[in-house]
């Protein structure tokens, strides 16, 4: 019998790699866009400008339960705050820009 060609790293099978947190919330981010995509055609959903999510996260690990009762309740609050932010062009309020002046919203 002849003998067996060498098998070489390109000649294995592929292995995977364990999904990381970035990857899993890329594809929600991927799959929920597309389905609001699907809901402002079919639906009359309102339309988003630019894009749906933001660009980036933060992950964190929580260290104890003090820790997460903050964060629970950072994520509690946080949908009211909405109405002050910055960046809700529909809340007509008087925002400071980074150099102290009271102004618009859409001068800042």
């Amino acid at each position: 019998m002849g003998a067996l060609a060498p098998v070489t790293p390109a000649l294995r099978a592929g292995t995977r790699h364990a999904p990381t947190l970035g990857h899993a919330v890329r594809a929600f981010k991927s799959l929920t866009t597309s389905q609001y995509i699907s809901g402002v055609y079919d639906l009359d959903w309102p339309e988003f400008q630019k894009h749906l999510w933001q660009r980036n996260y933060d992950d964190h690990v929580i260290r104890d339960p003090d820790e997460l009762e903050k964060i629970r309740d950072y994520i509690r609050k946080n949908p009211m705050m909405w109405t002050c932010d910055r960046y809700n062009s529909e809340n007509g309020v008087p925002v400071i820009d980074d150099t102290g002046k009271l102004t618009s919203w859409s001068e800042s």
